[in-house]
């Protein structure tokens, strides 16, 4: 069904639009527009969806199973979702107006319940919520352990499989890390702030491993340099005694001559 002028010869089926040369070169199937001109360009592409004014796919391309929401928002590729033009600095998803967020608003701002928000900057950051008054059921940790824990995880390069191979990432597996850890209730994913965590309380542990091993170092030399002042003037002290003794010795030689 098309309400608005359609193509003379239009052999697809299933599709729907509503507006002004909605789907107005379409001869595909399934595809749905809502808007003046929404799927124009689309001629052989199928399941797709367009809702705003000229919301399109880019041409010649044939393009299936894409969305394109907003004015003017064109889907580049299949099973794609482009939502709004180049002219949108904002997408906000669950917010209230005026969006507001702690150091933003961001590029992207996600309400994730709790009064807690997460956002991407205009740098293209995700900054996640960490606020101390978003926080409970606060635990001592032991560092100590986390550092060993640390130290005993493998670490290696490797690259996802639905990536190109030259796509490479190091880092370690989220079921070693679950294992040692236990953080997040999922041994399949970690967390940044997580990752993060204990990468902290590992560093704190060796600084403080680092300092105590300075410190004994530190009185080892102390030591040391006792020891060696104490024989330094012993010998000094020797020395001093064997002249002494011979210094008599030179000048009965001298009075005799």
């Amino acid at each position: 069904m098309v309400i608005g002028p359609i193509r003379k010869v239009n052999t697809g089926s299933g599709n729907t639009g509503l507006g002004a040369y909605a789907l107005y070169q379409t001869n595909a199937d399934g595809n749905t527009a809502l808007g003046d001109s929404a799927g124009w360009t689309n001629a052989h592409g199928t399941g797709n969806t367009y809702i705003g004014y000229q919301a399109n796919n880019i041409t010649p391309a044939t393009i299936d199973n894409a969305t394109a929401i907003g004015n003017g928002a064109e889907v580049c590729s299949s099973n794609s979702m482009m939502f709004g033009n180049s002219s949108v600095t904002q997408w906000n998803f669950g917010m209230s107006c005026p969006v507001t967020c702690t150091g933003g608003p961001g590029v992207i701002n996600v309400n994730v319940g709790g009064g807690s928000a997460v956002y991407m900057s205009s740098g293209g950051v995700w900054n996640m919520c960490s606020d101390r008054n978003k926080k409970t059921n606060f635990t001592a940790i032991n560092k100590d352990e986390i550092l060993n824990k640390v130290v005993l995880m493998p670490v290696t390069r490797w690259n996802y499989k639905s990536e190109d191979v030259k796509i490479q990432h190091i880092g370690p597996m989220a079921q070693d890390f679950y294992k040692a850890f236990q953080l997040n209730n999922d041994s399949l994913h970690i967390t940044s702030i997580d990752e993060a965590g204990v990468a902290f309380a590992a560093i704190q542990a060796l600084n403080q491993k680092l300092e105590a091993e300075n410190t004994a170092l530190k009185a080892q030399l102390t030591e040391i340099t006792k020891n060696e002042d104490a024989r330094f003037t012993n010998d000094e002290k020797q020395i001093a005694e064997l002249k002494a003794m011979l210094n008599p010795t030179g000048q009965a030689q001298a009075s005799i001559k």
